[in-house]
């Protein structure tokens, strides 16, 4: 695998790696997992990996889109077969994010859904990225499987950004029924306790930010911008749509989520009950807020203050 990757690295600097070169790493790598594991389809991003050996090309991948496409391979193959992490993977993988901030794209559910991901896929990567970002959060199977229930409900309120295939940073908004958000207002709603409301087109909505989070290698200025600049034009676009949000809430659990709270415009309103402060405030709040200003000085964090709600 090192050599092969080493090849196709040395094609990516001439500008000649092409799409048959990721589509047979692709394979290659599938194999290996199909022979290793008993029911290879319920390994993690399967169906992604699945998609890159077998999508046709459409003229527009560029080599940069391609090399993230074969770290995003090779890093699958030493998770799923090799079960041990590869440096030199992640050397090659940071040398790039340094020489090409391109490499770090910001998407939809729209998105990952039409590239090979499933939302099983995207939870589990949102816990783990959450797993990493707050010190006291362990994610486990229910974790999992109750946050795909209410991200299924709630496809169109969520961006992720993503790194060579792996997710660094999202921002995810659920929708509340009144009962739950009359209780996030007293500081009693838990989010392992949310059923939630459905999307179901241009209405009315009550939204709580489950999470804004950037893993802390991506925490600069740029990519935490464009995190930002992504969200206020989803924002928008729902708008014009003829979504409406009535009201939106957020638990923050961290100095710096609490510096996003209000520079999102959200005013406090109460301790919560376990753990966090409660902030709310409503769409155009967030729209006219300080936060999607040019030059507005943003949060920072280290430790357990990470850039998280």
């Amino acid at each position: 695998m090192k050599d092969t990757v080493n090849r196709l690295h040395h094609q990516f600097q001439q500008g000649t790696l092409g799409t048959d070169e990721v589509k047979r790493l692709a394979r290659w790598a599938l194999t290996h997992a199909e022979a290793r594991h008993y029911q290879p389809e319920s390994l993690f991003k399967y169906t992604r990996i699945r998609y890159l050996a077998s999508r046709p090309s459409s003229g527009t991948e560029t080599v940069l889109d391609l090399w993230c496409e074969v770290l995003e391979v090779s890093k699958w193959y030493y998770r799923s077969v090799e079960s041990a992490p590869a440096q030199w993977l992640a050397s090659l993988e940071h040398a790039l994010v340094e020489t090409h901030p391109a490499c770090v794209s910001y998407d939809s559910y729209d998105y990952f859904l039409a590239h090979g991901w499933t939302v099983h896929d995207m939870v589990l990567s949102s816990i783990e990225l959450s797993t990493a970002n707050i010190g006291n959060y362990d994610g486990s199977f229910e974790d999992i499987e109750h946050w795909v229930r209410l991200r299924e409900k709630n496809l169109p309120f969520f961006l992720g950004v993503t790194c060579c295939g792996t997710l660094v940073g999202q921002w995810a908004l659920t929708l509340l029924t009144g009962s739950e958000y009359q209780a996030l207002l007293c500081g009693t709603l838990e989010e392992d306790e949310i059923a939630g409301a459905r999307y179901t087109g241009p209405g009315e909505y009550i939204g709580y930010i489950s999470t804004t989070t950037l893993h802390r290698d991506f925490r600069r200025h740029r990519f935490l911008r464009g995190l930002l600049e992504h969200i206020a034009g989803l924002m928008r676009s729902q708008l014009t749509q003829g979504v409406r949000f009535l009201h939106i809430g957020a638990n923050a659990y961290t100095e710096a989520g609490v510096q996003l709270c209000r520079l999102f415009g959200l005013e406090y309103v109460t301790e919560h009950c376990s753990q966090g402060q409660v902030y709310v405030g409503d769409e155009r709040q967030i729209l006219d807020s300080p936060l999607l200003r040019r030059n507005t000085t943003l949060p920072t964090g280290s430790g357990r203050d990470s850039l998280a709600l």
